[in-house]
């Protein structure tokens, strides 16, 4: 199957979409030690430290975007490549799956 069809209606909402999920990269950071009173979030419920492994990947990433990938060169099933990790396209319905 190359297309779902289905019809909109006036004033509707697009809501089916095509996805393929979500593609990690692995990456290698400089190992780091928190000091201080690092489980606070315990207490408060939200976090108080920056991970340093994240400051490190945003440093990396900044103004360097992975390619973008236009889903509408697929069909369902067919498969996506990104980091050298392969997905399936699939029909992504919220709410209604």
């Amino acid at each position: 199957m190359k297309h779902f069809i289905y019809n909109l209606e006036a004033e509707g909402y697009i809501n089916r979409f095509l996805t393929a999920g979500t593609f990690c990269k692995p990456g290698e950071y400089a190992k780091a030690t928190l000091s201080g009173t690092v489980n606070e979030w315990l207490e408060k419920g939200f976090s108080v430290y920056e991970n340093p492994c994240r400051r490190e990947m945003i440093g990396q990433r900044t103004g360097v975007l992975p390619e973008y990938v236009d889903l509408s060169e697929y069909g369902l099933g067919a498969e996506v490549e990104v980091f050298g990790c392969r997905r399936q396209v699939e029909l992504y319905v919220p709410f209604g799956n």
